[in-house]
């Protein structure tokens, strides 16, 4: 699923922007990973599926987008998130982690320059002293 959907978040990049589309799928990565790992969680194998694929669906698209993040952040988790689940007992602790890492990306995210053509954005004062956008 991840090399399915890189193209199809490089397009949306190119077209939205870089900003918009991290910030698309960080949030994304705060509001799902919990549940998708109570999914798998569950004993169904149909559910388990969906809960490993919709995630990866997430990362894909921001591995496709922002892979610096990816590098940072992908090393060592998942033998933190093996750690967690084995501390706590509880199957979304993986998720719970994802969405910890997401957050604390967003916020980096948030400030980050627009890269979408004819909409990337840099003040300039000119001779009159007015500040254009």
């Amino acid at each position: 699923m991840v090399i399915v959907v890189t193209p199809f978040a490089g397009a949306l990049s190119d077209r939205a922007g870089r900003r918009f589309t991290l910030l698309l799928f960080g949030t994304l990565s705060v509001a799902l990973p919990s549940a998708m790992f109570a999914f798998m969680a569950d004993g169904s194998a149909l559910r388990a599926v969906t809960g490993a694929v919709v995630p990866a669906m997430v990362a894909g698209s921001i591995s496709a987008v922002g892979t610096a993040a990816t590098a940072v952040f992908g090393g060592l988790a998942p033998y933190l998130a093996q750690t967690l689940t084995d501390g706590t007992g509880w199957a979304p602790a993986p998720g719970a982690l994802v969405a910890a890492v997401a957050v604390a990306v967003l916020s980096v995210l948030w400030w980050m320059p627009e890269t979408a053509p004819g909409r990337a954005k840099s003040p300039r004062v000119e001779a009159s002293g007015t500040q254009h956008h």
